[in-house]
């Protein structure tokens, strides 16, 4: 349901930007060939498919566009127009080498009065052999010539630091989080002094927090994740919509609701728990009325709020790992913990699928209602005693454990389903999986707690 929900909102609206991104396709044409995509093997310059996410969590739309786009788009007003997108700012990322089409094409920009920032450094030859002589010429008369116009804002900027990355080139796979930060900070610093607007202003970007802006006619439709498995995140951010009215539309359960602020409307302070999503929506205050809301189901049970004074549930764990392909199995182990480190159980470092924990224990205190699972990779699914405590597939693992929890034996069941990137690791006979999974670590995976139960808050 909730993919089905946000996928309608954001399909049915249309995504904004006005920064465009230019790679350096032709040199890693030159360099390394046709790379794999959407995981390119390597990223020459290292931020080269990154930098977008940056710039998206300081509240800067971007698109990458391509030479093509860049030759067939229309100029006016300082904007770069294609289709229905429109950009006054291209950021050029390290390019060594352009079609002579393409260069006069983003001269004709910057000369117009777009903006034009080649970060690293500027284009200097053709792509290509045929005729590169002249072709060469064309491409440094036409960055030459933008560089010197007083009509445009054409600069070249230093390259985002490489902070503590290793030296050579960055093959795929998510950045460190240092390097994220680094790529953050280049952001923040650089494109303020440019003049650079962001379309969301958002006090104290993270690393960890994205965000996409939409338009649905007179809708402003935003889409915020904090993409942290551990820790929440608060935003604060003024987004530029005016007297409109902001309110939650919630996909999980198809209900919506207004969202408080306190001064203006257009300025929130915004709360996300791990791996939470928020949908925003900014309505006219003449349409954003209850009676207009979207049909509601009837909401799942909400997660639990933390609790305080935890005591750990002691129990041996009976695991039945039921994998995504071939024969179930099972597991008794005295502790939780992440089934990718298992290193002498290929079985289980390997998993990948839906995984059954169960436990029995004895309990006497019946303040603490709040269960609570700890570490948790993948989607937990909790019954006490036979009773439904709900799911949970964000944020913390919390249930509510009134109406189940007993004093004297207990029986808990805990199902996570994960995902199966290990699984894919494992196949060493299977070149699909390996083609897919070759070049990432091992991903934690299952419920490593610990288990515990706590009071509930005040």
């Amino acid at each position: 349901d909730y993919a089905a929900r946000l996928t309608t909102v954001l399909s049915g609206s249309e995504f904004q930007a006005s920064v465009a991104l230019l790679g350096p396709k032709a040199d890693e044409w030159a360099r390394d060939g046709l790379l794999y995509q959407p995981f390119p093997e390597v990223s020459r310059p290292w931020y080269h498919y990154h930098l977008w996410q940056a710039l998206q969590q300081a509240g800067y739309g971007t698109d990458f566009v391509s030479e093509g786009v860049l030759r067939g788009a229309r100029l006016g007003g300082g904007t770069l127009r294609y289709g229905s997108r429109s950009y006054d700012t291209l950021l050029v990322m390290d390019v060594v080498s352009l079609e002579p089409e393409t260069a006069e094409a983003i001269a004709r920009f910057g000369e117009a009065g777009g903006r034009v920032v080649f970060v690293g450094r500027s284009p200097d030859r053709a792509a290509g052999l045929k005729e590169s002589a002249e072709a060469d010429r064309r491409v440094k008369e036409a960055v030459a010539r933008l560089l010197l116009s007083r009509a445009g804002g054409a600069v070249v900027v230093p390259a985002p630091s490489r902070g503590l990355l290793p030296p050579g080139d960055y093959t795929r796979g998510a950045l460190p989080d240092g390097a994220r930060r680094e790529l953050l900070r280049w952001v923040v610093a650089t494109m303020p002094r440019l003049g650079v607007e962001p379309d969301v202003q958002v006090a104290a970007p993270h690393e960890d927090v994205g965000l996409v802006h939409h338009r649905a006619g007179d809708r402003e439709v935003f889409f915020l994740a904090n993409a942290s498995r551990t820790e929440a995140r608060d935003v604060e951010a003024r987004f530029l919509t005016g007297d409109r009215r902001p309110w939650r539309w919630d996909p999980e359960t198809g209900t919506r609701a207004p969202m408080p602020f306190a001064a203006r409307p257009d300025t929130l302070a915004l709360h996300l728990e791990p791996l939470e999503s928020l949908l925003l929506v900014f309505d006219s205050p003449e349409t954003a009325s209850a009676d207009s809301a979207p049909a509601t189901d009837a909401a799942p049970p909400r997660p639990a709020r933390p609790g305080r004074d935890w005591l750990p549930v002691v129990a041996q764990w009976e695991v039945d790992l039921h994998p995504a392909s071939g024969a179930p199995f099972h597991r008794r182990i005295p502790q939780l913990f992440d089934l990718s480190l298992a290193a002498d159980d290929p079985d289980i470092a390997g998993f990948g699928g839906v995984a059954l924990y169960r436990a029995e224990f004895d309990w006497t205190d019946e303040t603490r209602t709040v269960l609570g699972l700890g570490a948790v990779q993948g989607v937990s699914a909790v019954r006490l005693n036979g009773k439904d405590l709900g799911t949970r597939w964000w944020g913390r693992h919390l249930y509510d454990a009134r109406g189940a929890l007993a004093k004297g034996r207990n029986v808990l069941e805990i199902e996570v389903t994960t995902t199966l990137g290990n699984r894919m690791r494992s196949l060493k006979a299977n070149p699909v999986a390996q083609g897919w999974a070759w070049w990432f670590p091992p991903i934690p995976m299952g419920l490593a707690g610990p288990v515990q139960l706590m009071k509930p808050g005040e």
